[in-house]
């Protein structure tokens, strides 16, 4: 299946691209996205940048628990943010 990748903030400059097409095979979800990150950009590796991490498939902000438990579909836009707070 493909999935929609797209990068903003920290994550952009990290990987340098604001999208990219990703192709998993199914049944996959996002924690699998994740790890197919890592095994292919090593700048994913660090603990530090998973700990930044947000994401939201198809405009739904996922918590960290959905991860592990949402399924992705052929063609899903997921989106990756850094975590932030401000005042």
């Amino acid at each position: 299946m493909r999935i929609e990748a797209r990068f903003y903030g920290f994550f952009q400059l990290l990987l340098g691209v604001l999208q990219l097409d990703i192709n998993l095979n199914a049944p996959a979800k996002v924690e699998d996205l994740w790890r197919h990150l890592e095994e292919h950009y090593p700048q994913f590796r660090s603990k530090d940048v998973a700990v930044i991490a947000a994401i939201s498939l198809n405009n739904r902000k996922l918590s960290r628990e959905e991860w592990s438990t949402t399924y992705l579909q052929d063609g899903d836009r997921v989106e990756f943010f850094t975590l932030m707070a401000g005042g």
